[in-house]
């Protein structure tokens, strides 16, 4: 075991692969720690925020020579979000999953996910990723893949082979859009402004918190406090989606989750998703995925 409070106490083993983390410091603010495999080297901590104090018993698991996961039920947590950081060596996201927030039902129980990558894995490439470090609020694409994560049930190297390719989509999914921040364009009104892209991140958390209501430019425009000229072109500038394409793909995502792992009423998905017509959302549904709900469901559930 690892215990931790102000210093650091190494047991001499490599075999130890169970963590027990005991953090002492500020209230209400949270700590991430990831460490080496290898007892023998000093472990490598990432701080991003503090936390009063609380054990974590984790499990460090170990992907591949170069990813390492740990996932934790976080009851510290107060939205969900995803945080990025580097150092020479690693490359660490931490994504957290708020029960009251999350698209998904989690049963009241908040998660963390910690994903540690090694600068080396990504050598293969040949090319330099530059790392949008701002904390973000994540979407359903970004939620569905951790719920995967967190619930896999595969062993071996079919695990392996799944966790990498998840956690390589989380690492594109968190840094997409970081290139529309490196663009220097003094004629563009939005990015140059602060204030405005600010306007337009509020407008992507009222999306997705209230993805089940009517959301049109005008009621979006007015909640977050902008007009729906700025709001139009912001989003598209900033996430180079529409409006309209961004809120279609989350509700589209959020719906294939429920038809194949909550219930096979089509119906009552349609609702939880804003659709008030099943003809719409049925044809939506077939314009985005290519099989009806009807179809999806009888992949998941032959009998139905």
């Amino acid at each position: 075991m690892f215990f931790l409070n102000n210093r650091v106490k190494l047991a001499q083993t490599r075999t130890i692969c169970w963590r027990a983390l005991v953090i002492q410091s500020k209230p209400n603010k949270r700590a991430v720690g990831f460490y080496h495999k290898a007892a023998d080297d000093l472990p490598s901590i990432k701080t991003t925020q503090k936390t009063r104090k609380k054990t974590y018993l984790c499990k460090m698991e170990f992907v591949n020579e170069f990813i390492s996961i740990i996932i934790n039920k976080n009851f510290e947590i107060d939205s969900s979000f995803c945080d990025t950081a580097h150092d020479d060596d690693y490359i660490f996201l931490t994504f957290g999953l708020f029960a009251n927030d999350c698209l998904f039902d989690l049963a009241d129980t908040n998660y963390d996910v910690q994903i540690r990558i090694a600068t080396t894995y990504l050598e293969k490439y040949n090319e330099t990723l530059d790392l949008n470090k701002d904390r973000q609020t994540i979407c359903c694409n970004t939620q569905t893949k951790l719920l995967e994560i967190i619930n896999c049930k595969l062993h071996n190297i079919h695990r392996k082979i799944f966790l990498e390719s998840q956690i390589l989509f989380l690492l594109y999914q968190s840094q997409k859009n970081n290139s529309v921040f490196q663009l220097n364009c003094d004629s563009c009104s939005i990015l140059n402004k602060p204030i405005k892209v600010e306007k337009i991140q509020q407008a992507k958390k009222y999306i997705l918190d209230n993805l089940v209501s009517n959301l049109t430019i005008p009621i979006i425009a007015a909640n977050v406090g902008t007009n729906q000229c700025y709001l139009k072109k912001g989003f598209k500038e900033v996430f180079n989606q529409t409006v309209f394409e961004f809120i279609q793909e989350n509700r589209m995502i959020m719906a294939r989750h429920f038809l194949q792992n909550e219930s096979p009423n089509i119906t009552e998905i349609a609702h939880s998703v804003g659709y008030s017509s099943l003809s719409s959302f049925s044809q939506s549904y077939k314009n985005y995925f290519g099989i009806t709900p009807t179809e999806q469901i009888k992949q998941v559930f032959p009998i139905y």
